[in-house]
């Protein structure tokens, strides 16, 4: 019977940890997102104008900006297809109001909802979040209204990352 070759041993070890180490060097260099994010799937896009207009009625804003873009075309085992579409409302107010309304539809014409201020690297200053987040919840409530998106707040999942909320 064969011994073992002592000289392979040595490195097992040393593999072994580099292998372990590896993952953790791959997200050391992710930067942690930190703030407000409120996400929801929606039953429809409500017109880009309508949005704008329940968005800039809002107490507290003073310009809405709108964007459309398109994103990557998604492959699927069915091929490619069209790529979703984004519309993009950024919105200021005061000092202190700063934030973002998305709706995306995928080729499949699911549409998401999203409204939120997320900082790269470390947390967005704490007045930002205390004059944006009541913005926030007012353009949920003016969306249901205005726009026909029942019950939207009742559907958004929320993550606060860093912040607080009050």
């Amino acid at each position: 019977m064969k011994s073992p070759d002592k000289s392979r041993q040595p490195t097992q070890g040393p593999m072994r940890y580099l292998l372990t180490l590896l993952p953790l060097v791959l997200l050391a260099g992710c930067d942690p997102g930190f703030g407000v994010s409120r996400r929801a799937q929606v039953s429809f896009l409500p017109a880009p104008a309508m949005v704008s207009a329940a968005i800039r009625q809002t107490p507290g804003v003073d310009d809405v900006d709108y964007r459309f873009t398109k994103g990557g075309y998604p492959l699927t085992w069915t091929g490619i297809h069209s790529p979703d579409q984004i519309h993009t409302f950024i919105y200021r107010g005061g000092s202190n109001v700063s934030c973002a309304v998305q709706f995306v539809v995928d080729y499949k014409g699911k549409v998401e909802y999203s409204q939120g201020s997320m900082w790269l690297g470390r947390p967005p200053p704490q007045r930002w979040v205390d004059a944006t987040y009541p913005v926030v919840l007012q353009i949920e409530s003016r969306l249901e209204k205005d726009c026909g998106l029942t019950n939207l707040s009742a559907k958004v999942h929320e993550s606060v990352v860093g912040v607080k909320i009050k």
